[in-house]
């Protein structure tokens, strides 16, 4: 019985603190905390028809800033290679950051990981929604674009 209840409480201070861990990571609200104000996209949800998206924000200098991609075969957050480079910088005096990544069709799940000197840890994470119109879907819209558009 010892054992037993030795056992259980070792499990539930170890599951308190992957709890603890992951709710310290998450800021779903992302419209700025005490580390990093995301300035693009301007909401945790965005759609853009452009494949080449910039993701840009304002912190602290020496804040060093990852950005992950969400892989669904995986179910994980791989870091995010762009041109062949890590998707990380580290801000310098002006604190000002600009990430280029490259959508895919659909939804991207994107995380922005920050790490400031003083060893403040935040995730936070944003869905970039890739539209592309097609000529064929612009020709069979019913609207008329070139009325939308003031041509």
């Amino acid at each position: 019985m010892k054992r037993f209840l030795k056992a259980l409480l070792c499990l539930t201070i170890a599951f308190s603190f992957v709890i603890s861990f992951n709710c310290f990571a998450a800021d779903p609200g992302m419209v700025g905390n005490s580390v990093i104000k995301i300035k693009k996209p301007e909401t945790y949800t965005s759609t853009t028809s452009q494949k080449e998206y910039y993701i840009s924000g304002v912190t602290s200098s020496g804040v060093v800033v990852s950005v992950y991609r969400y892989n669904p075969f995986t179910n994980s957050f791989n870091l995010l290679y762009v041109d062949g480079k890590a998707a990380v910088q580290t801000a310098g005096a002006s604190g000002l950051i600009a990430q280029k990544i490259y959508l895919t069709d659909g939804n991207n799940k994107i995380r922005i990981r920050t790490y400031s000197p003083d060893g403040t840890v935040t995730i936070l994470e944003v869905n970039i929604t890739l539209n592309v119109l097609s000529l064929s879907d612009i020709q069979s819209s019913p609207i008329d674009i070139r009325k939308a558009i003031g041509a």
